[in-house]
C-alpha cells in the first residue's frame, strides 16, 4: 500500500496530505532562513504552529479551531514587527490570508454543535477576565490612593472586606471634610508662621487617628483663649510693672527675713512669711503661666496642622472612596457571575465537557483580552474616579 511520503500515512496520497504547505507557504519557508530580521523567529513559529495544528484538523476540529483562534492572535502582532522589510510583510500579509482561510473553511465545515458551545466558553471567560480587570485596576487605585496619604492598610480582598472598608474610608472623609472647613483664629495662623512649621512639617504626626484627636482638643484649647490676648503669650507677668510688683516684694520678703534675724523682731519675722509666701506664689503664677503659653501654642500648631492635614488628605480620600466603591462593585459583580447558572456555572460545564482544552480556552480568551486590558491599565490608575457625593 502506498505509504504518503509526508507523513507515512496510508489513508491519503501525497497531495492530500494535512502536512503539506501551500505554494505561498513554501516560498516562504525557502526565504525566511535567509532573513537576520527580529520578526523572523517569531514568522517562523507561526507557521510552524499552523502546520501542526493543520495536521490534527481530522482528529480534534475542536481543538484545532482554538489552535488557530490563538494563532490568529499571535499573528496580529507581526505587521507591526516587519514595516521595514516590504518582502517580509508581503510573507506575511500572504500568511495571515491563508490563516484566515483556513480558519474559514474549519468554521464551515464544522458541526456548530462542535464549535457553539466553544464560542460561549470564550466569551465566558473574556467576560470573567473583564471583571477580574476590573478588580486589580480599583484594588491598585485604592493603594495608590493610600500611599499619597502615607496609610499603609492593605487594600481589601473580597466583597465584605471591602464594604468594610468603605464604611471606615466614608467617616474618614466627612470628618476630613469637616476638619478642612475648620475656621481657626488667625492668631493660630501667627504661631505656625512664626514658628516656621511650613519647613518643619517632617517633626509632625502623620497618622489620622493622631492628628485627628490632636487636632480636637488643640481647638478645645484655642478656644479657651481670650480674644483680648495673643495665643501662646503668657498671662503673667503682662506689664512692667507686674515684673516690678515681682521684684519688690522678693526684694522685701529678703530685707524683712534679714531685719527679723538682726532684731529679733516677731513681727518683722511675721512679714517675712508673708513675703516669702507671695513671692512664691509670684513665682508658681510665673511657671504655670509660661506651662499654659507652651500648650497654647502646640495647640495652635497641632489646630492648623489638624486643618491643613485634612486638606491634602481629602482629596486623596475622596478618590479612594470612589475607588473602594467601585471595588466592591467589582467583588459583587464576580460573585454575582460565578453564581449565576448561565455564566459561571456554565464555565464549570464547559471545563467538564472538554477538560482536554481548557488551557486552550483560556489562552485564547487571553489573547484576546491583551488589546483592550493594555488599553485599561494605560488609564486605569487616575486618582480621579469622579466626585464622590
Amino acid at each position: 500500500m502506498h505509504e504518503c511520503r509526508h507523513c507515512g500515512s496510508t489513508d491519503h496520497v501525497d497531495v492530500a496530505c494535512p502536512l503539506l504547505q501551500s505554494s505561498e507557504l513554501e516560498a516562504m519557508s525557502m526565504r525566511a532562513p535567509a532573513s537576520n530580521h527580529a520578526a523572523t523567529k517569531p514568522f517562523r513559529d507561526c507557521r510552524a504552529q499552523l502546520r501542526l495544528a493543520l495536521s490534527q484538523r481530522e482528529d480534534d476540529p475542536a481543538r484545532v479551531w482554538l489552535e488557530l483562534m490563538s494563532l490568529r492572535e499571535s499573528a496580529s502582532k507581526l505587521p507591526a514587527m516587519v514595516g521595514d522589510d516590504p518582502m517580509l510583510k508581503g510573507d506575511v500579509d500572504r500568511f495571515r490570508a491563508k490563516l484566515e482561510a483556513e480558519l474559514f473553511m474549519l468554521t464551515e465545515e464544522v458541526d456548530d454543535e462542535v464549535l457553539a458551545p466553544l464560542y460561549a466558553w470564550v466569551d465566558l471567560l473574556r467576560r470573567r477576565n473583564r471583571i477580574d480587570r476590573e478588580i486589580v485596576t480599583a484594588r491598585g487605585n485604592v493603594k495608590a490612593s493610600r500611599a499619597a496619604r502615607r496609610d499603609r492598610t492593605r487594600a481589601p480582598r473580597a466583597e465584605d472586606e471591602s464594604a468594610k472598608q468603605l464604611e471606615v474610608a466614608t467617616k474618614e472623609l466627612a470628618w476630613s471634610r469637616s476638619a478642612a472647613a475648620t475656621e481657626l483664629p488667625l492668631a493660630t495662623m501667627v504661631v505656625w508662621r512664626q514658628g516656621g512649621w511650613d519647613s518643619r512639617r517632617a517633626e509632625l504626626p502623620t497618622d489620622p487617628k493622631e492628628v485627628q484627636r490632636l487636632g480636637a482638643e488643640a481647638v478645645a484649647i484655642v478656644a479657651t483663649v481670650p480674644p483680648t490676648r495673643a495665643v501662646g503669650r503668657p498671662v503673667f507677668p503682662r506689664s512692667r510693672s507686674d515684673v516690678v510688683a515681682a521684684a519688690a516684694t522678693a526684694g522685701l520678703a529678703l530685707l524683712a527675713t534679714v531685719l527679723g534675724v538682726a532684731l529679733e523682731s516677731a513681727l518683722l519675722d511675721g512679714v517675712a512669711v508673708i513675703a516669702w509666701l507671695a513671692t512664691a506664689a509670684v513665682g508658681g503664677l510665673f511657671v504655670l503661666a509660661r506651662v499654659r503659653a507652651a500648650a497654647e501654642t502646640r495647640a495652635a500648631v497641632a489646630a492648623v496642622w489638624a486643618t491643613l492635614f485634612a486638606s491634602e488628605q481629602t482629596v486623596a480620600l475622596e478618590s479612594e472612596v470612589g475607588w473602594l466603591d467601585a471595588l466592591r462593585d467589582a467583588f459583587r459583580a464576580r460573585r454575582t457571575f460565578d453564581e449565576a447558572k448561565s455564566e459561571g456555572r456554565q464555565i464549570d460545564d464547559l471545563r467538564a465537557w472538554r477538560p482536554d482544552l481548557r488551557d486552550f480556552v483560556v489562552e485564547v480568551a487571553k489573547q484576546g483580552d491583551d488589546a483592550s486590558s493594555a488599553l485599561e491599565l494605560d488609564g486605569g490608575m487616575s486618582l480621579a474616579p469622579g466626585k464622590v457625593d
